[in-house]
This record gives C-alpha cells, sequence and structure tokens, in this order.
C-alpha cells in the first residue's frame, strides 16, 4: 500500500527507471483538467501534453502515456492495485499523486485527474466570458483575495497583458480581519520572477515547495503580486487579465488594487496547494 502523505522524488525515480512489461487486460481513462473559475464545477480548461505515469503498488513501474490535446489519457495494464503520477516539469507543472486506483480482471475504470487549487480563474479565449478588454489599467501591485482550502501554497501562475516592470515579487498575505488587503502580513517565503516583458500573454508560472508557504484551510489570504522596475530601469508597472464578476465568478475573494480599493473582478490566476496529499518536496521554480 502506498502511504497517504507522498514523496514526489520517491514516485518519479520508481517511475522513470522502473518499467515493466505486462499484458494489457484493463484501462484507466479520464480527463485532466482544472476549473475555469474555482468552485464553479462544469467548466474546465484541459492539461494538455502532461506525463501521467502508472505504478503498480509494490513493483514499480508498468505504463507510462500522455494527455492529448483534448486533456483525455487512457493507459492499460492488468488487473491490480497502482498509484498514478500527472506531471509535467516542461510547464513548471505543479504534481499530482493519486492513491489507491485499482483495475479490474477486464473492462476499465475512469478516473478525472484535477490539480488541487485554492483559486482558480483562468480561460483559453479572451472573448469568451472577459468582455473585450479582459485586462486591469496599470499599477505597481494588484491584489487577488481567496479562501485556502490546503495547508500550504504550492504554486501560481498567472498572465499579464502588459508590463512596464521587467520584475515582480510574487507573495501570499493572510487575513487580519481588515477587508483591505494592503496591511496584511506575508507568510513564508515570497517568489521572484524576472524578464516579465518575456512572458506578456503567455502564463508565467512560479511554485513552491510543500511548507513554504504555510495556510489554514478555511482563512482568507490574498495573492499579492509587485512590478519592480528591475535593470533596465523602466517603472514598475503592469496590466494583467481580469474576469469581471457576473455572478459566476469567484465566490470567496475578489481583486484590489495598489490602494486597497476593492474591484468588480477576478485577477487572471492559479493558485495551487497541497490539500490532496501529495508532498512536493523538490520543484522547479519557474
Amino acid at each position: 500500500m502506498v502511504r497517504p502523505r507522498l514523496s514526489l522524488g520517491f514516485v518519479c525515480v520508481a517511475c522513470l527507471w522502473l518499467v515493466a512489461a505486462v499484458d494489457a487486460q484493463s484501462t484507466v481513462s479520464g480527463l485532466c483538467r482544472i476549473e475555469v473559475v474555482k468552485g464553479r464545477p462544469g467548466t474546465y480548461v484541459y492539461l494538455q501534453g502532461w506525463n501521467i505515469f502508472m505504478c503498480r503498488d509494490g513493483d514499480g513501474m508498468t505504463g507510462q502515456g500522455d494527455s492529448t490535446g483534448a486533456g483525455y489519457y487512457s493507459l492499460s495494464n492488468s488487473a491490480g492495485r497502482y498509484s498514478m503520477l500527472l506531471d509535467m516539469p516542461l510547464y513548471f507543472g505543479r504534481p499530482k499523486v493519486v492513491e489507491d486506483v485499482v483495475l479490474p480482471a477486464s473492462g476499465g475504470i475512469t478516473r478525472n485527474l484535477e490539480l488541487p487549487s485554492d483559486y482558480l480563474c483562468a480561460f483559453a479565449q479572451a472573448d469568451v466570458d472577459w468582455g473585450s478588454s479582459p485586462w486591469t489599467g496599470y499599477g505597481s501591485v494588484w491584489f487577488q483575495t481567496f479562501q485556502a482550502t490546503g495547508t500550504s501554497i504550492t504554486g501560481v501562475n498567472f498572465k499579464l497583458a502588459g508590463t512596464n516592470a521587467r520584475e515582480m515579487d510574487i507573495s501570499i498575505l493572510q487575513s487580519n480581519g481588515v477587508a483591505d488587503p494592503t496591511g496584511w502580513p506575508q507568510v513564508g517565503s515570497s517568489g521572484h520572477v524576472w524578464n516579465l516583458d518575456l512572458f506578456v500573454n503567455k502564463e508565467l508560472p512560479f511554485r513552491f515547495r510543500s511548507g513554504e508557504v504555510p495556510t489554514v484551510p478555511g482563512q482568507t489570504y490574498a495573492l499579492k503580486l509587485s512590478g519592480l522596475p528591475g535593470c533596465y530601469g523602466s517603472g514598475p508597472t503592469f496590466s494583467i487579465y481580469r474576469r469581471l464578476e457576473d455572478g459566476q465568478g469567484y465566490a470567496a475573494g475578489t481583486a484590489y488594487d495598489a490602494s486597497g480599493t476593492p474591484q468588480d473582478f477576478d485577477l487572471y490566476a492559479m493558485i495551487f496547494c497541497d490539500s490532496d496529499n501529495t508532498l512536493v518536496s523538490y520543484c522547479g521554480r519557474s
């Protein structure tokens, strides 16, 4: 049996080095995805081209595949109990270990793989649900409040529409009971990214290890993105994509500008957590 808190390093070594040939007798298939808006299931962003490894409990890897353009995967193996690993280091993806996948002697089962998250507000088409100008004005700081579901933050993705800033600090603040997040204290470590101008209109990820940014499930926090001039001497301001609140947006928080004024939209961002018992002990940063 696989114990609940798995070390990602152990699973990766087993999956990359132990290969066993077996006769296919049954399949596990499903979709790799995240919600477009956290807390509103039914509309998803599908994870394309992610690696999926399947390890029989006790004797190493017996299957490997990738998700398709529609996020679909299918793996065939003999009957038994397995663990699965969903990961994509090339995209600095937040990995996920799935336990207790039991294949029958014949036929197949369905298991959809969703990355654990505290906050999601993402989209594939800018003109669907986001309006004709889906971005904020320029500012040096933007906040997005959210409610934690895990015990630490393991990753943050965001998408800039334009930038004068060349560098950015990424931090998580914890609510002190005041609505305005500008005075909330920081929790744990912060992240730093460079060359922002190279990532305009592209998702920019940053990863944390489990425990670096501790959180309490049910408590309110804020993502803080702080633009910095960098070595080029330009201003620290930037614009980020956003989704107007139309009654179908993120219900447990909202965006704030640098002065602490609440907005009628949510920021384009993805905040991943460790609520699925996957221990991220090592990861690429950005």
